[in-house]
């Protein structure tokens, strides 16, 4: 479980890792406060697995973090590795928000994958994570797994500032992502 030891442990965990975390989403024009998704990912622990095979802080699936170029075999899985997993993780992070323009389908996409999100969208014919929520469209986990990352970071807790200082934050690195 990501909260073993206490909700407490697993925020004074995040509060050490912070300083090293921060700067590197930043510098991918992730908003700092997205640190929430290593909280509710895997309470702060380097070492969590997921049954489904995911691992590290971030609980990046094997698939996913060699795309970002970490290596993952029997010798060396990057996705313990502090850096390099924060570093994947903030550039997944980036493309999800490049391609679905907003922030909680971005962390829906984070949970449940691109393509899950992609599908529920065309059959709903909407954007609007709450209606994809209320419609059903996500998988429970993923219903859920958004509004705990947003309530896990206090300034994502407004959705309507997340939404407009998130915009700010990305609108230069997704406007180049947009124009290749």
């Amino acid at each position: 479980l990501p909260w073993r030891g206490g909700p407490g442990i697993a925020a004074a965990r995040l509060d050490l890792l912070r300083p090293v975390v921060e700067p590197i989403l930043r510098s991918h024009g992730v908003p700092a406060d997205m640190v929430a998704v290593i909280l509710v990912e895997s309470g702060g622990r380097t070492d969590a697995l997921s049954p489904k095979g995911a691992r590290g802080l971030w609980q990046l699936m094997p698939e996913t973090a060699r795309r970002y170029g970490l290596r993952v075999d029997d010798v060396q899985d990057d996705r313990v590795d502090l850096f390099r997993a924060t570093d994947a993780a903030a550039r997944y992070l980036h493309d999800l928000y490049a391609q679905f323009g907003d922030w909680k389908l971005a962390l829906a996409a984070y949970n449940t994958g691109e393509a899950n999100v992609a599908s529920a969208i065309l059959r709903a014919h909407t954007q609007d994570f709450n209606e994809l929520s209320n419609r059903w469209m996500l998988p429970l986990e993923t219903r859920n797994y958004v509004p705990r990352v947003l309530a896990a970071a206090p300034s994502l807790a407004q959705s309507s500032a997340f939404e407009a200082g998130l915009r700010r934050s990305v609108a230069t690195t997704v406007f180049a992502v947009s124009n290749r």
